[in-house]
């Protein structure tokens, strides 16, 4: 399912509150959590903060999967550290961390706590997920860089 928005917003690329950026519930949650996981790693919030205000106000306006949002969120906070270690151990000796778009990580760390929560579902579904949603937020160059790393991450997580 590729990111697209549900109405014309041809002035404003962000739909107004209460409207949902798909059509599609699992990949609603995704895109809650890539943007509660920006608040924590760029703005710095703590994660549970974060989590239970998305629980509370975004995910029921936006009809998310509550499941998918929770699983994602829970291992995100037990795991970040870990994850974003992982992501700095596959970059190579041209970047560091600081260097990368807050956006771009915080769908890698969403990726990959969803690859860890959901041991089940096929890597290759998550994968493309992802992919999509950072085609809706990042630049082309950005997105390749986000595949590369998890096709890269991936063995390391399951």
């Amino acid at each position: 399912m590729r990111f697209v928005p549900t109405k014309d917003t041809s002035d404003d690329t962000f739909p107004e509150d209460g409207v949902s950026l798909t059509d599609d519930k699992r990949t609603e949650a995704r895109i809650c959590a890539t943007q509660a996981l920006y608040q924590v790693i760029f703005v710095g919030m703590d994660i549970n903060h974060v989590s239970d205000s998305f629980k509370l106000h975004e995910i029921p306006n936006r009809k998310a999967d509550k499941k998918i949002f929770k699983v994602i969120m829970e291992d995100a906070s037990e795991r970040l550290e870990q994850y974003l270690k992982l992501i700095e151990a596959h970059l190579n000796e041209d970047w560091v961390m600081d260097r990368m778009d807050p956006v771009a990580k915080s769908i890698l760390v969403a990726a990959i706590a969803e690859l860890s929560g959901f041991p089940k579902t096929p890597a290759k579904v998550i994968l493309n997920e992802y992919i999509n949603i950072s085609k809706g937020f990042l630049e082309d160059k950005d997105v390749k860089f986000v595949n590369a790393l998890l096709d890269k991450v991936i063995s390391k997580v399951r």
